[in-house]
């Protein structure tokens, strides 16, 4: 008798065992199938968005005149720039025109920016470098300046809004065609670029690695060789990482 209530009693168990493990799988199941669901809407939602959704996300407080909804496509015959010249010094006219400077007596020097535009190849592919923060508070800057300038015909100096800063998110050979397809590029003449990463992980170098004709780099990278003296502009590297972080002072005496 207790051999059989033993027995009864073991398969009420291994029921109940099963009914819970049962259970358990189909809400397993359950959420690995919501979530797949989740995940397929967000990534169409994504597509579908696509360049609006990502220029709504970097294009806040900057100047409703930088904020262009064009898009530009570039195909395997567009012009790239020519290769960046080595031999650009601030007396060179022929990299830098100074008579476009001095048109404002008050800030001497006018900067234009140029609108974000998206940038698409043949295919529809979306080949516009992606703007990080950091670039994005480099245009906020100068647009908040009294050196901005709306007209470009008053410029001193151009701004792409193309974020270089960090070689290794971009593709050279397209930046290079989205570079000479700028209305004001003349040979990069009067433009500047800035760049805080230059080459590619692992091997980083000491220059931007992108075809940027007779344009300035403002630069965390330069070696004695790849600066071009009073041409150029040497500036820190950059992390965000330690934002809010208090360095001990440092004596260079």
């Amino acid at each position: 008798m207790k051999s059989t209530q033993s027995i009864g009693s073991h398969l009420v168990a291994e029921h109940n065992l099963q009914t819970v493990m049962g259970k358990r799988k189909w809400s397993f199941c359950s959420m690995a199938g919501i979530c797949f669901v989740a995940f397929i809407f967000v990534n169409l939602g994504i597509w579908w968005l696509g360049p609006s959704w990502r220029a709504a996300s970097y294009t806040r407080d900057l100047p409703p005149e930088l904020l262009s909804h064009e898009s530009v496509m570039l195909t395997s015959d567009s012009t790239p720039a020519n290769p960046r010249d080595s031999n650009c010094t601030f007396h060179n006219f022929t990299c830098l025109e100074v008579y476009h400077c001095g048109y404002d007596d008050k800030s001497v020097i006018s900067v234009y920016i140029y609108p974000i535009q998206q940038y698409y190849d043949e295919h529809g592919v979306d080949i516009t470098p992606p703007m990080t923060r950091e670039f994005q508070e480099i245009l906020r800057t100068i647009s908040q300046s009294p050196f901005y300038s709306k007209d470009p015909e008053r410029a001193c100096l151009f701004i792409p809004s193309v974020d270089l800063l960090h070689q290794n998110w971009i593709r050279p050979a397209q930046v290079s065609k989205i570079l000479a397809s700028l209305k004001w590029w003349n040979s990069g003449k009067n433009h500047l670029l800035f760049n805080m990463l230059p080459g590619t992980a692992p091997d980083f170098v000491n220059y931007l690695g992108v075809n940027t004709d007779k344009a300035m780099v403002a630069g965390g990278g330069f070696s004695s060789i790849t600066y071009r003296r009073t041409f150029d502009v040497s500036i820190p590297v950059y992390n965000p990482l330690l934002e809010g972080v208090e360095l001990p002072a440092k004596s260079h005496l």
